[in-house]
């Protein structure tokens, strides 16, 4: 969806899109109240030590809340959509804009069911309902594509606002056959804990105004201030390279896993772990995630020019550079990802607080750096704002007492690999314009002398790849 999208729409309407998703990525957090920490905290919890009867009022409080917080906040963009647009330099995109209103209403309260599930340990129908609505607005777009050779900004979000409504019917359908036709907790026989709201909002406040606070820090206000002060150009530039990156984390492991890593690392907590055992898990997530990284770290220092130019049919070559750098901040990424679900597990809110509040730092220093620098000013400041914020949490852990040790021999390991491999295959020419049989040959190649050097110098110990070995069908993972 993402190749075909950037190929369709002109560069400015392009730009004029990533807006819009920048926009709702913001509102999306910064309309939850406190719903995103109670969804991920203690719908778990009540899982785990609650009644059917507390889980369903859990559910069915905060969804409803969800619905109706970003119901509050499209009605405000609705009020002020041409004091907004006017600012951000598309004052002729109101009508669109109206439209995207209601996708953010469809797909913020799915993403927010889809939290549920995960949180109720239902991933497959968290995916089921992820899968619905990305594959039904690819077939949607690809269609209309098709059908009437392009295909327009208005069209695209019309499309977009019926696939988001017939995913909402499928996720309300799913959760309300879990919740009263199929239950799948049985009715409890001992003292269960309460759930007060004032508990809950207690905790679930202090994370939400550390995620408002590290807003200003994300790749989404970037895009926003890209398209402000640099333009939507500029914008439609990096937002491609933006949206790569997304699709990379998106499938890491660290976030593949992750709606089962928080229920398990919660309930490991809940029923006293050491804190030994889940930095262990933590390293070993970490490091699967950088075992992934180093290969598209590689490719992209390599190659990055030929691959951006392939994806966006030669609209946006000069977006390697921009690629590289979001590539490393994956790895700074997945570290903040993971000190983050500790915050969560072990309750130290005021953790995220500390980091959240230090990060902002990068931002204004990456704005700043526009001025001679562009979009790769900004760049730096999302590089700096990621580690000024581990840097704190990690800071605000040790002075609280709890030890977290990450694996600095592993990790400097895969940076000799992602060395050799650019240094060894440095001299292989590809032409500008490379097909894409050429590309996946060349991405195998980095593929396999990442993996045989890797294989050499064994980043994961014996008990890692043991645990590795245990979940897959056959013990393949030697690294």
């Amino acid at each position: 969806m993402l190749i075909l999208v950037a190929r369709l729409l002109p560069r400015a309407e392009y730009g004029t899109y990533i807006t819009y998703m920048s926009l709702f990525e913001i509102i999306q957090l910064v309309s939850n109240i406190g719903l995103f920490p109670i969804a991920q905290r203690y719908v778990t919890d009540c899982r785990i030590n609650g009644t059917q009867r507390q889980l369903i009022k859990l559910v069915s409080f905060t969804s409803l809340g969800r619905f109706v917080t970003l119901l509050a906040a499209c009605g405000g963009l609705y009020l002020f959509s041409e004091q907004l647009l006017g600012f951000m330099g598309i004052p002729a995109a109101r009508k669109s804009f109206i439209l995207y209103l209601l996708v953010m209403l469809g797909e913020g309260v799915s993403r927010y069911l889809d939290l549920v599930f995960e949180s109720l340990l239902l991933q497959g129908r968290a995916q089921i309902s992820i899968f619905f609505r990305t594959a039904s607005k690819l077939a949607a777009f690809a269609s209309m594509a098709w059908a009437y050779g392009g295909i327009t900004l208005d069209t695209l979000i019309e499309l977009e606002a019926v696939t988001a409504a017939a995913g909402l019917g499928l996720s309300l359908l799913m959760i309300t056959n879990y919740l009263w036709v199929r239950s799948g907790k049985p009715p409890a026989t001992t003292a269960q804990r309460k759930y007060a709201l004032s508990e809950m909002f207690g905790f679930s406040l202090r994370y939400y105004f550390a995620q408002i606070i590290g807003m200003l820090s994300s790749g989404d206000a970037i895009k926003l201030i890209t398209a402000r002060v640099l333009g939507v150009m500029e914008a439609a530039s990096f937002g491609f390279s933006y949206s790569i990156y997304v699709v990379m984390l998106r499938y890491l492991p660290a976030y593949l896993l992750m709606g089962m890593l928080r229920p398990l690392f919660i309930a490991k907590h809940s029923s006293g772990s050491d804190f030994t055992e889940i930095n262990n898990m933590a390293n070993m997530v970490f490091k699967l995630n950088v075992f992934c990284i180093t290969p598209l770290l590689a490719f992209l220092i390599l190659y990055g020019t030929q691959f951006s130019s392939l994806l966006s049919g030669g609209k946006y070559p000069g977006a390697a550079g921009i690629l590289v750098a979001l590539c490393v901040l994956l790895v700074f990424q997945t570290l903040h990802m993971l000190l983050g679900l500790l915050a969560i597990t072990i309750e130290k809110a005021q953790s995220a607080l500390y980091g959240t509040i230090l990060s902002t730092g990068g931002v204004i220093i990456g704005v700043y750096l526009t001025k001679d620098y562009g979009v790769s000013g900004l760049v730096a400041g999302l590089l700096l704002s990621e580690i000024f914020w581990c840097a704190a949490v990690w800071l605000s852990f040790y002075f609280t007492g709890v030890r977290f040790r990450l694996d600095w021999l592993a990790l400097l390991k895969f940076i000799i690999v992602t060395a050799a491999v650019v240094f060894l295959l440095n001299k292989l020419n590809l032409p500008p314009s490379p097909n894409p049989m050429q590309m996946a040959l060349v991405m195998g190649l980095v593929l396999f002398s990442c993996a045989l050097l890797t294989y050499i110098l064994k980043p994961f110990n014996a008990r890692e790849r043991a645990t590795i070995n245990r979940v897959l069908p056959k013990p393949l993972f030697v690294w």
